[in-house]
């Protein structure tokens, strides 16, 4: 298991690294904010409509697991349009397979956010 996931690391890492050299910062910065229009576009009526059912008491635990199954899909849609977007940019990046890629980052980034999203939560 430990090997199957240093080799995942490994390969994230390659990459990643073919990725930073052929990329700029313009680049980037258009595709991250290319990619979070769209996400809003998809994920902003889902959330607010989640956000109004929470006066609900007899559903809450059900809009809960309902948000974090929202904050997964974002993290994976995410990372699936910054790559589709970053191709459109680099013809040369077509051959890769950012499989690796989009599944670590797209981990990174659920962790951060449900994380996020569970104490604000508790909070509330």
């Amino acid at each position: 298991m430990l090997k199957k996931i240093s080799l995942t690391l490994t390969k994230y890492k390659v990459l990643k690294q073919r990725i930073d050299e052929k990329i700029n910062i313009k680049q980037t910065i258009t595709a991250t904010l290319g990619t979070i229009l769209i996400n809003l576009v998809i994920f902003l009526i889902p959330m607010l409509l989640l956000y109004n059912l929470m006066i609900f008491d007899q559903i809450i635990w059900l809009l809960k697991i309902i948000v974090f199954v929202l904050i997964f899909l974002f993290s994976f849609s995410y990372n699936i349009f910054f790559v589709k977007i970053i191709k459109n940019y680099n013809e040369n990046l077509e051959k890769n397979d950012f499989k690796y890629l989009i599944i670590f980052e797209s981990t990174i980034i659920f962790l951060v956010l449900s994380m996020f999203a569970a104490v604000i939560m508790v909070l509330v």
